[in-house]
């Protein structure tokens, strides 16, 4: 299950957040809604780029929420306080492994 404390940093705020402490950047949240995930080459995760503003932008998020294979898209992030939120380390979690 995603976990806020793992919010991409580029996530826009709002219902929708990517864990990049889990993401494993197999882009299959990109392909399901194109329009709301985005891609941090720099980190090799995704994240949310646009929230839903739309009933099929809605429907496609929760969608690739559904289709995560290892859960790293939350659809909590509505009652998270983002004014106190910390910025995350810089290397994806993958990286850090083997530093």
């Amino acid at each position: 299950m995603a976990d806020f404390s793992g919010r991409h940093p580029l996530s826009r705020p709002g219902k929708y957040f990517v864990d990049s402490d889990t993401c494993l950047f197999c882009e299959l949240c990109r392909e399901i809604a194109p329009k709301n995930i985005g891609w941090d080459d720099e980190r090799y995760v995704a994240y949310v780029e646009k929230q839903a503003s739309s009933p099929e932008e809605e429907a496609a998020l929760k969608e690739a929420s559904e289709s995560c294979c290892v859960e790293a898209i939350g659809d909590d992030g509505d009652d998270y306080n983002w004014e106190s939120e910390q910025p995350l380390p810089k290397q994806p979690w993958w990286r850090r492994l083997f530093s």
